[in-house]
């Protein structure tokens, strides 16, 4: 049997050559039934909630995006001059501020596949299913640094019931930095430890908590309202409202909440139809598949992991992991109140026109940079020697190939504190604090 390892992220685009097992894939002697598994489709959130931006040619790699500030308004009353003496006057001052951003790049890369699978296979679609799980992986990545951005961005988080100090549940987060892998930058590991042990009781996402983060929202940061689009779609219309995005275990939550079952309408049936509306006419919401997730110690487990255990009948199979899943293990969670205008995404474009090209001869040095599957098989390949020893040379023979992906991107901010973050505890269903 095959040893199933999780393979490593963020790794070094020269991190080595590396063959797709093809013991991984079912051949024509064992005549086994080809069954298919539905999987949860992966749909893109954060990018349907940013505009988006062209990246002008040869202008660099920071893009600086520059917004028109209006004056603020400075009186709650107005007392004019009469008309018979000298007026007053106010002096309008429209003013520019910009924000800073670079543009990055990632790559995405299949092992090294050989003729053998799709030559012997019961399933003989591995190189096409690859593409469809590369494609995939590649709308996910660009959604989570999407919400990456916004989380560490945003200059106020809200933490539930929070009773620390005079900032209340509001509380000023760090901003001027992106996070990293180490948890270093952005909102520190440390940082989140911190605002966890700031949780009050309950410290739940509730209409409770709602109904004090709204005014926050429209009054202390002037967050704008939707307007003119039906997204996002599951819980009703976006126009005239802010936008939840929150976890299906968050949503499912609100059947239960206090204040909706002492408040419901007589008619509202929430025992049997559960919670399906709007939230005081003012939010809707949208769900979230992988949520953002916090372990007690401030970092953020992977959402999924493959089940090691070779006496497990679905061995080598790619199940969510438990340190996400469970509330145990994973205590706490993050939704985000959207309001409108908060983010563009930058378009780069296509690359450098002498790099876009077929060049010459045909298709020599055409370099793709927009997330567009491509098959190579411009590939070195171990070699074994009379001798024993191993040496590399190309792929001559024509016998592996490879789907590579090279992916740009970049997401400005147009106004991060329209965007909050809410840090709270996980709770399923009536009450229940355990992970099953």
């Amino acid at each position: 049997m095959p040893i199933f390892q999780v393979p490593a992220i963020n790794q070094s685009i020269c991190a080595g050559w590396s063959q797709e097992d093809v013991n991984k894939f079912q051949k024509l002697p064992f005549y086994l039934a080809k069954t298919q598994v539905d999987l949860m489709e992966e749909y893109s959130i954060w990018s349907k909630f940013t505009g988006s931006i062209k990246w002008k040619p040869n202008m660099g790699t920071t893009m600086r995006g520059v917004r028109k500030t209006p004056s603020p308004n400075l009186r709650q009353f107005a007392f004019p001059n009469p008309i018979t003496g000298t007026p007053k006057v106010d002096v309008v001052a429209l003013r520019d501020t910009s924000v800073d951003e670079v543009v990055y790049s990632h790559h995405f890369e299949s092992q090294m596949m050989n003729f053998l699978p799709d030559f012997q296979d019961f399933m003989n679609t591995n190189v096409e299913d690859t593409r469809t799980d590369i494609q995939k992986k590649i709308t996910r990545f660009n959604d989570v640094f999407i919400r990456g951005k916004v989380f560490h961005r945003s200059p106020y988080v809200w933490i539930p019931n929070r009773t620390t100090d005079l900032q209340g549940e509001g509380v000023q987060a760090p901003y001027s930095a992106d996070g990293n892998d180490a948890g270093t930058t952005g909102k520190t590991t440390a940082w989140i430890q911190a605002r966890i042990a700031e949780l009050g009781q309950p410290g739940n996402l509730s209409m409770d908590t709602l109904s004090r983060l709204l005014p926050f929202m429209s009054t202390s940061i002037g967050a704008p309202v939707f307007q003119g689009s039906n997204k996002p779609g599951n819980s009703g219309g976006l126009t005239g409202k802010y936008c939840l995005v929150c976890s299906d275990e968050a949503y499912s939550r609100f059947a239960f909440d206090p204040y909706l079952k002492a408040n419901r309408a007589i008619d509202l049936n929430i025992v049997t139809a559960g919670f399906t509306g709007d939230i005081f006419g003012r939010i809707t919401c949208k769900l979230e598949d992988k949520p953002i997730r916090i372990a007690a110690d401030g970092t953020f487990p992977a959402p999924e992991t493959i089940e090691m255990n070779p006496a497990q009948p679905n061995y080598g199979e790619t199940v969510p992991s438990p340190l996400y899943t469970e509330i145990n293990n994973a205590p706490y969670e993050v939704a985000f109140l959207v309001g409108a205008r908060g983010y563009n995404s930058i378009d780069v474009g296509p690359p450098p026109s002498a790099f876009a090209g077929k060049g010459l001869p045909e298709g020599f040095g055409r370099m793709t940079w927009n997330g567009e599957i491509q098959i190579t098989k411009n590939i070195q390949v171990p070699c074994i020697m009379e001798d024993g020893t191993v040496r590399y040379d190309t792929n001559k023979y024509g016998k592996y190939l490879q789907l590579i992906s090279w992916l740009t991107l970049g997401c400005v901010a147009v106004q991060p504190r329209y965007i909050v973050p809410i840090i709270f505890k996980r709770i399923r269903g009536n009450g229940g604090t355990t992970g099953t």
